[in-house]
């Protein structure tokens, strides 16, 4: 059953409470908040969905860590679903959760050689099929599309597939983000955890032509900010509307950079690497909230080696200076956006994950992140030889 649940996860981010493990659990928050923030390590990274079963395999995977030079480990902590991945008391628990606290060991095992751990959010998206609690208590956090249709009417995506029916939170849901800020809590109140990471910190890829966001909280704002009401019919107008979209998105990420830095913890965020995409189809401007992260990681799945150069100096070109760049690719030679071709695109070839790793630390970028340590252990991509041969080869290629 995990395996199965590791599989889709990998896939699908392409993305009672248990017994603690006490010795990776801190008993109690600290007295006084500290308002200095530690500073982000040049190095690699691996993202990693919880879901192993031993402290032995726990004890495997941060050898492979420490083999291919990573010292930044992201973990997943609320999925796609609003579950969370480790045994809490106040929210709704995965299934892959058992009686080993997986994400414990983890931080743990990570900790013991020197390898930060971030906690890694899935913010906006949230589940259409048996919603969590605060969904079902607020409807009206859900994103309204142009038709004035909450998500509970009409999910996102619904008519597209209706299997791809999804709940999507609109990021001016302040009480959402309270809700969210508390979930963080409770992770840093109880595990050892060196920063916050934040996805789907957007709305979602508009495939159905501008179609959010018109609640009520989006409506007031554009009425307050520009003078005109929602919906509007006109080339000038929706221009500005998107600049309120990204304002939305911007405006949540520097509420949760604020939290992770009073904290005393890193934060990030996965982002699209085009910006000129990022910002037209998600209205995600991390060219201007870069300023609130400690690092950015751009998202450079299936890109060709030959393209990262032109990838890599767009990126550079828009990023603050004060935000490290640790961009983003698959664990595996996985084909979906490439398999039409195209010069943007690799070959999914075994050794485009190497090729690839290797083109971004060409670029002098601060280090390179896999996605994911799962999908990296599916033997229906990877191979056990052709893994060694990544291993091998990411740690040849990487900095000491």
């Amino acid at each position: 059953m995990k395996k199965q649940l590791r599989i889709s996860m990998a896939l699908v981010m392409l993305a009672g409470s248990a017994a603690f493990n006490l010795s990776c659990v801190k008993h109690a928050p600290p007295d006084k908040v500290a308002i200095s923030k530690a500073q982000p390590l040049k190095g690699n990274g691996i993202y990693i969905t919880p879901d192993l079963n031993s402290a032995g395999e726990v004890d495997q995977f941060i050898a492979r860590c420490k083999s291919m030079r990573i010292n930044k480990i992201f973990m997943l902590t609320k999925n796609t679903k609003g579950e969370v991945n480790y045994p809490s008391n106040h929210y709704r628990v995965s299934a892959m959760v058992d009686d080993f606290d997986c994400y414990g060991a983890i931080c743990q095992a990570a900790h013991r050689e020197g390898i930060g751990v971030h906690a890694w959010f899935v913010i906006f998206h949230e589940g259409a099929k048996d919603p969590v609690p605060i969904i079902e208590q607020h409807p009206e956090y859900l994103l309204v599309n142009r038709e004035g249709k909450s998500n509970v009417e009409q999910p996102t995506w619904s008519t597209v597939k209706p299997e791809y029916s999804t709940y999507w939170v609109c990021p001016t849901a302040v009480g959402y983000r309270e809700y969210l800020k508390k979930m963080m809590q409770e992770v840093i109140d109880l595990y050892q955890v060196d920063g916050i990471h934040l996805d789907y910190i957007r709305y979602p890829e508009e495939v159905e032509a501008r179609q959010y966001c018109y609640c009520d909280r989006c409506k007031k704002l554009f009425k307050e900010n520009y003078g005109y009401t929602l919906p509007v019919n006109d080339v000038v107008k929706n221009r500005y509307w998107v600049t309120q979209m990204c304002n939305n998105v911007t405006n949540a990420v520097k509420d949760f950079a604020d939290f992770a830095h009073q904290h005393n913890k890193l934060i990030s965020a996965y982002v699209f690497t085009d910006y000129t995409t990022a910002i037209e189809a998600v209205y995600q401007n991390w060219p201007w909230f870069s300023r609130y992260l400690d690092f950015i990681i751009p998202t450079s799945y299936e890109v060709s080696p030959a393209y990262i150069h032109k990838m890599a100096a767009m990126t550079k070109a828009v990023l603050h200076d004060s935000c490290m760049l640790f961009p983003t690719v698959y664990a595996a030679p996985v084909q979906r956006r490439s398999a039409d071709g195209g010069v943007r695109w690799y070959s999914g070839k075994p050794d485009d994950v190497v090729t690839t790793f290797k083109a971004w630390l060409d670029e002098d970028v601060d280090g390179v992140v896999l996605f994911t340590y799962n999908l990296m252990m599916n033997r229906d991509y990877v191979s056990k030889e052709q893994l060694e041969k990544n291993i091998k080869g990411i740690r040849e290629i990487s900095r000491e």
